[in-house]
């Protein structure tokens, strides 16, 4: 039958969710994790390896999560060496249009920290951005500035 028979049913779930008020999508969150694979001979896996972590053969599982109800409201299976910022903003679009939220805030952490993620959140949502910021892209020595800090408490602390 194909992945499109659960897809659907999945959909349709989380549509009747949203109508009876349990999934709000005020407040999303993007993310992804990586599944290992049943057996070593999966024509569709791959590996992937993050930092001093062990390799991994596999998928990468991506994720919209409503904040409110901690539930999925949308997953996108990808090979693992998938990016999570190649999948996660094209899935959160689809997501908030697919059932219509009106999305406050986008949290995410700092795979999807680039100025074209935020351009997106701000213009085509029009929702503010929680995203982490990983402080080593700048040198292992470069510290928040106070603005930082106070714009990260405010994004966060906002409902």
């Amino acid at each position: 039958m194909g992945v499109l028979p659960f897809l659907f049913f999945f959909l349709g779930l989380v549509g009747q969710l949203v109508r009876l008020g349990v999934v709000s999508g005020k407040e999303l969150i993007v993310d992804s994790t990586l599944l290992k694979a049943w057996y070593r001979d999966d024509p569709d896996a791959t590996w992937q390896k993050y930092g001093g972590k062990k390799a991994l053969f596999g998928y990468k599982v991506h994720t919209v999560l409503c904040h409110r109800s901690d539930l999925p409201v949308f997953v996108w299976v990808t090979a693992a060496q998938v990016h999570d910022c190649q999948v996660g903003w094209l899935i959160l679009l689809f997501a908030a249009f697919w059932y219509a939220f009106r999305v406050r805030i986008v949290y995410a952490d700092a795979a999807y920290f680039a100025a074209k993620r935020f351009k997106i959140i701000h213009t085509v949502l029009h929702a503010h951005a929680a995203i982490q910021y990983n402080l080593r892209r700048a040198g292992k020595r470069k510290l928040a500035t106070l603005f930082f800090l106070e714009q990260w408490q405010r994004l966060v602390t906002a409902n």
